[in-house]
């Protein structure tokens, strides 16, 4: 018969879990599956082979009871659960085997994952599919359910939420010029994540004041006329038209501008 090593002194019962007081070891805390498991009862003997094979399997069940509760209060992907495991410090053998456990208990899925950010991004309204993509790819979400989950935003959601952005960076950028504007406009929701024909189809869309392009365009003429007054006149307007032609300003307004500033000076 094979000798005793350990012995079992007392069972103390916790809030979620248990813990084991031993003969000549330090008292642990063990899940309630883990008791059932190895039969954690008072007076439970064991053999130094099987002491020290239940405390490898400890290991896995502590990092199990961590993810599980930490994936208790949000959905997590496989590569965040990974990466919360190994800073608790458990190794790489035991991770692996605590993630596939969630998997195969369906408390870890990176398609469902990836589906339910979709349309939660979607809602938000401020991310087109390829921002959200890109998102879904830096938390380790493969390629193909990448591509699965772009269903949950459809091409009529994308184009309303890239209208609905369009039109308040219209507002935003009202005081530029409309060429400044359309590229402005274009540029931000390209930097979101929407589809290039999207933009195009949005920007054709919006509808643009032309009442005042020459009363928007007179501060900031004036601004660059008063910093440009160190150089000779000529020099000077040529860096005032340079200048409001980048900003997008007609050359009709640039020349009535100047021949106001013309006719001020006499």
């Amino acid at each position: 018969m094979a000798e005793i090593y350990e012995k079992v002194q007392k069972v103390e019962k916790l809030k979620k879990n248990y813990r084991i007081y031993w003969q000549n070891h330090e008292p642990m805390i063990v899940s309630e599956d883990f008791l059932v498991q190895y039969r954690l009862l008072k007076d439970k003997e064991f053999t130094q082979e099987d002491f020290i094979e239940m405390k490898k399997n400890m290991s896995s069940d502590q990092a199990y009871e961590q993810a599980l509760r930490w994936i208790s209060y949000q959905m997590r992907t496989i590569q965040e659960v990974d990466q919360y495991l190994k800073e608790k410090n458990h190794k790489e053998r035991v991770r692996a085997k605590v993630i596939r456990q969630l998997i195969d208990y369906g408390w870890l899925n990176d398609l469902e994952y990836a589906q339910c950010y979709m349309r939660t991004k979607r809602r938000e309204g401020k991310k087109g599919p390829r921002a959200i993509a890109y998102q879904l790819k830096e938390k380790g979400i493969s390629e193909n359910d990448i591509f699965l989950s772009q269903k949950e935003y459809p091409r009529e959601k994308e184009y309303e939420n890239a209208k609905k952005q369009a039109e308040k960076l219209q507002l935003r950028y009202q005081k530029k010029s409309i060429r400044e504007q359309k590229e402005k406009i274009r540029q931000k929701l390209y930097q979101d994540g929407f589809q290039s024909d999207i933009i195009q189809e949005v920007c054709s869309e919006l509808e643009f004041s032309l009442e005042s392009e020459l009363e928007k365009m007179r501060p900031v003429a004036d601004r660059y006329w008063k910093k440009y007054q160190k150089y000779d006149e000529y020099t000077r307007k040529e860096k005032l038209k340079m200048m409001l032609y980048r900003k997008g300003y007609a050359s009709d307004d640039i020349q009535q501008y100047l021949q106001e500033k013309e006719e001020e000076q006499g």
